[in-house]
Formats: structure tokens, C-alpha cells, sequence
């Protein structure tokens, strides 16, 4: 009853650039149930009572009228597996597996991290062989009372913890001095793993998010539902970027592969490779036309986005480079390295220009201004330097932060500095004064990114404790 490995990876393959929307399941649910047709009537009656018993939302593999054998189930099933916080497997003395079933349970071991539990209905034999097979601890024996009541219980913890879209109203953030944005909501979206990077769409109705769980997650912004599921990195994905049409998604990561993705359909349109090493970060030109992206390699390297083609490989960094990003409206990329600098390059000739200096740890992340005119920078010290773009002095350094500052960015009218750090933060800074407006706290672990909307209503922030969190101003 084992499963051939080349069987899940085709499994995968027949699912992995044909996302479409749902319209079999409801997106939000918390449980993915999988049962053979002959068990339908008790595995219902199952259902039910796990319900009334945990306010969890289940959905049945084959409760929808889908057929396994139907290409619509096929790619549904790996999206539902992704979203789902527990998958549960019911076996009985007649039910009969199908290869589709095991396929789904060997995805759910193997590239997930869902709470997996085999619930044997009616005392079956079978349960040793898969336990013998896929050597899962979590099974249960449903007629036994204790069993199941653990198990109820259990589930309630789980969906509490790995509740994959919550709204929470909160009371105003901290201020550090007295300010007129108060954050009156945050809207929560769960990862299966550390989350790099999260950003806006350019129109503002969507976020894409990063993830090390190897997938790059599309949301609705507005009501946090996910909209698609994209995989095919093999490894950690690191930072994600819209194209300024919005029709693109471009992302980078561990397995030094770039890749270029349809939003509306999900599919890979172009696989950038080049880099000889982890991918840190990856962003379009103001364009369109352009890639820019920084790898652990020391290089920076420039794409054509329509043909896929490096135009040109900067080196000069004498260690990772970290991030880099195209100016607004000028012929420049600005880098930050590993190596304490910050690095402004020239794309006519490919030749650094200026090698900005003052930082006394390595620079996390460099962005221009809307303008142009200044760059801002994050760095291992704790701290933010304001830079002029033009003569490479540093203006301003903006202190406050109590571990690395990740991430910074300014607002669309430049006038506000968004800033992320390890000390689990968020700030957000007067550029003119140099002075922290606002601290939002609320993370639980290390935040990576943040970024303003478009319209600088809001913030998107992503984090080590897994999620992407919205946050009204």
C-alpha cells in the first residue's frame, strides 16, 4: 500500500501551475477530511460532531459531488491540504483505498504541516498496516470515548494556534509620542513556516507573501481569504515582488532560482537561473521591464523581464549581498551588503558610483525614496540611516529599535518611514524629524518586512511566527 515517491511528485506536478479559484469548497476551514465513498453516511455523522465540538470548519474530499478521478478534484486537493490545519484520515473495515487517498496522505506527511491523524471508525485491522507504513503516532480509535474526547480537545488547541485568518480587534498601539494613527485592526494570514517577505498588489486589493514552508501565497487584502497557493521553489522562498501592472508576481529564494508567475492563473512563466547561491531578495523596475535581484553569492544581478536574460552581474560586495532595488526614476540600483556598505550602481556602464559607508554591522535592506533622492537603509546595529542619494551623506540615523532593523520603506508621498526588527516591531518614523511616531506591537517572533499600501491606509508586515499581518491606520 506504499506510495511510489515519483507518484506524489506527479501528484504535485498535475496540481502545481493550474490553481484555480475553489468553487467546490468553502476557503475558510480549519479540517480536511479524507474517507472512502462506502463510509459516507458515519464519516458525515464524524464531521458533525467534531464541529459542534470545536467550531471548526471540516470539509469532506468527496463530499462536493467531485469524483477522485475527476481533474477538478486533483486540483483542488493539494490547495485544500495546504489551507487545512488537520488533516484527518478515516479508515474502516470496508473501506477501500484508493491510490488518490494515499496520495493525499503521503502529501500531507511529507510536504505539509498539518496535524495528521488516522481515525480507524470501527476498530479495523488496517490501522496497524498504516501505522506499521507511515509510522504516525496520532491515531485513534474512534469508539473509544477517551480517545476521542483527546482528540476533540486537541483539535481545539490546534485550529486556536494555526488559525489561518483572523480578525482582531485591538485597542490603539503604544505610541512613543503622541499621534493622530491609531491601529484600531489587524487582519491575520498563516504561513506553515517562517514568512520573509509580505507586499501590496499596486492596486491595493491583494498581498503576496514568502514563505519557508516553499510556497508564495496570493490574499484577498481586504478580508485576508486566500486567493491561491503557488509552489514550485524547493526550497525556502525568500522575498516576493509584484510587477507594477499587477499581473506578475516575481520571486526569489533558497534554491537560487527567480521565478516569474501568472497572478490570475498561478502558472511559472519563466525560471530565472544565474545566481550561484541562495536568492535574498528580487524587484521590479518602476517599468516593468526589469529584474533586479541580491544573492549570498556577492553578486546583484539584472534580468531582462520579458526574455529572462541577465543583462548584467555587479560585483564588488566583499560579502552577502542582501537586498537590492531599482531608484524610481533614474537608471540606478542601490544595494546593501553583508560587508557594512551600501552600494549604488550605475546600469549604463554596470559600474558602482557610490560606496556609502557608516553602518557598524551588516545592512539588511537599502530602498530609495518615492523621489529619488534619498535612501534608506536597516541594519544589524539596531538602527536606520536616512542618506542622501546624491553626495551619499548620511542625513539622519534613527535609533529606537532594540535588536536588527530588517526591513525599511517609505510611505507613497515619502513622508513616513516604515520600519521591521528582530525586537518583534514595527515603527513607523517621521522622515523630516527623524522622530518614531508610532510602535506597533503584536508579532510573536522576529518581523522581516513591512511595507505601506498604496494608498498608506495600511501596513503589511510578515514574521517568523508564521504570519502576514494587515494593519489598519
Amino acid at each position: 500500500m506504499g506510495v511510489p515517491v515519483n507518484s506524489i511528485k506527479q501528484f504535485e506536478e498535475n496540481t502545481r501551475y493550474n490553481r484555480k479559484s475553489w468553487t467546490m469548497m468553502d476557503k475558510n476551514y480549519h479540517i480536511f477530511i479524507s474517507y472512502s465513498r462506502g463510509d459516507l453516511e458515519v464519516v458525515r455523522a464524524i464531521k458533525n460532531t467534531i464541529e459542534q465540538a470545536t467550531n471548526a470548519k471540516c470539509w469532506m474530499d468527496l463530499d462536493g459531488g467531485i469524483k477522485s478521478g475527476d481533474p477538478r478534484f486533483i486540483k483542488t486537493i493539494t490547495d485544500a491540504i495546504d489551507i487545512s490545519s488537520v488533516f484527518l484520515f478515516m479508515l474502516s473495515k470496508k473501506s477501500q483505498v484508493s491510490e488518490y487517498a494515499l496520495l493525499e496522505l503521503s502529501y500531507a506527511k511529507e510536504e505539509t504541516k498539518n496535524h495528521i491523524v488516522i481515525i480507524n471508525i470501527d476498530n479495523s485491522k488496517m490501522i496497524k498496516e498504516f501505522r506499521f507504513l507511515y509510522r504516525f503516532t496520532d491515531t485513534i480509535y474512534w469508539g473509544n470515548r477517551p480517545q476521542q474526547e483527546k482528540l476533540l480537545r486537541d483539535i481545539r488547541i490546534w485550529i486556536e494556534k494555526d488559525n489561518y485568518t483572523t480578525n482582531i480587534e485591538t485597542s490603539p498601539s503604544k505610541n512613543i509620542t503622541a499621534s493622530n494613527t491609531n491601529c484600531n485592526r489587524i487582519l491575520m494570514l498563516r504561513h506553515k513556516n517562517c514568512v520573509e517577505s509580505a507586499i501590496f498588489s499596486p492596486d491595493g486589493k491583494q498581498i503576496v507573501s514568502a514563505s519557508d514552508d516553499k510556497s508564495v501565497r496570493i490574499w484577498d487584502a481586504d478580508n485576508g481569504q486566500i486567493i491561491s497557493i503557488i509552489k514550485g521553489h524547493v526550497d525556502s522562498v525568500t522575498c516576493v515582488a509584484y510587477s507594477p501592472d499587477g499581473t506578475k508576481v516575481v520571486s526569489a529564494s533558497d534554491d537560487a532560482s527567480i521565478r516569474i508567475w501568472e497572478v490570475k492563473s498561478g502558472n511559472c512563466l519563466q525560471s530565472l537561473r544565474g545566481h550561484e547561491d541562495c536568492i535574498w531578495s528580487v524587484s521590479y523596475s518602476e517599468d516593468g521591464y526589469y529584474i533586479v535581484s541580491a544573492s549570498v553569492d556577492k553578486t546583484i544581478r539584472v534580468w531582462d523581464a520579458l526574455t529572462g536574460r541577465c543583462i548584467y552581474t555587479l560585483s564588488g560586495h566583499g560579502g552577502e549581498v542582501y537586498y537590492a532595488s531599482f531608484c524610481p526614476n533614474r537608471n540606478l540600483v542601490v544595494s546593501a551588503s553583508e560587508d557594512k556598505t551600501i552600494r549604488i550602481w550605475n546600469l549604463a556602464n554596470g559600474h558602482c558610483i557610490k560606496s556609502l559607508r557608516g553602518h557598524n554591522d551588516g545592512v539588511w535592506f537599502a530602498k530609495y525614496s518615492p523621489s529619488g533622492e534619498l535612501i534608506a537603509s536597516a541594519s544589524a546595529d539596531n538602527t536606520i540611516r536616512i542618506w542622501n542619494a546624491n553626495n551619499g551623506e548620511c542625513i539622519k540615523v534613527l535609533t529606537g529599535h532594540k535588536d536588527d532593523v530588517n526591513s525599511v520603506s517609505f510611505s507613497s508621498d515619502g513622508k513616513l518611514i516604515i520600519s521591521a526588527s528582530d525586537d518583534y516591531t514595527l515603527r513607523i518614523w517621521d522622515e523630516k524629524s527623524g522622530n518614531c511616531l508610532q510602535v506597533f506591537e503584536g508579532h510573536d517572533d522576529f518581523v522581516n518586512s513591512a511595507f505601506f499600501s498604496p494608498d498608506d491606509k495600511r501596513i503589511v508586515s510578515a514574521s517568523d511566527d508564521y504570519t502576514v499581518k494587515i494593519w489598519d491606520l
